[in-house]
C-alpha cells in the first residue's frame, strides 16, 4: 500500500436552495506538499456537498479508493506504538 507523505483536511461550506447551511470536510493527500493535499481535501468536500445537498443524494461509494484511508493508517500506528498526532 502506498502511504502519502502529507495529509491535510478540507472544508466546504454551502447552502441549498432553502438556505439552510451545510458544512463539509474531507481529508486529502499528496507526495508533494500539504498545500497540495490540503487542494485535495477542499476538492473532496466540495464534491460532497454537490451529491449530498445540490444532487439530494446519498453517496453509494466511498471516494477514496486511490488513496490509503487514513482512520487505518491512524489505528495501525498507534496500535504499533506511534503516539496519535491526533489526540
Amino acid at each position: 500500500m502506498k502511504i502519502p507523505m502529507f495529509w491535510a483536511k478540507g472544508r466546504y461550506e454551502g447552502k441549498n436552495t432553502e438556505g439552510i447551511q451545510y458544512v463539509m470536510e474531507a481529508w486529502g493527500s499528496s507526495d508533494r506538499s500539504v498545500s497540495e493535499a490540503h487542494y485535495e481535501a477542499e476538492r473532496r468536500a466540495r464534491r460532497a456537498f454537490e451529491i449530498v445537498v445540490t444532487q439530494g443524494k446519498t453517496p453509494d461509494e466511498y471516494d477514496y479508493f486511490d488513496a490509503p484511508i487514513i482512520v487505518e493508517l491512524h489505528d495501525r500506528a498507534v496500535r504499533l506504538g506511534a503516539q496519535s498526532p491526533l489526540a
